[in-house]
């Protein structure tokens, strides 16, 4: 499916210059809290990633 492939791409692309462009504007630009959870997700599979956060919960409800 080469056309699959290129959608892909320039989604990627896009969400890629998207987020290039909100973290470098000069008014409120977005980043990272100093209190944030960071789970990276790079190559995880989904229930991977649910579990994670799951995970993440029950501890800061346990601990609330």
């Amino acid at each position: 499916f080469p056309s699959h492939d290129m959608d892909l791409n320039i989604i990627k692309r896009d969400i890629e210059k998207r987020d290039h462009n909100d973290m470098n504007r000069l008014d409120s630009p977005l980043n990272i809290s100093q209190r944030a959870y960071v789970i990276d997700t790079s190559h995880m599979e989904i229930d991977e990633v649910v579990n994670a956060i799951l995970t993440h919960a029950r501890e800061v409800m346990k601990h609330d």
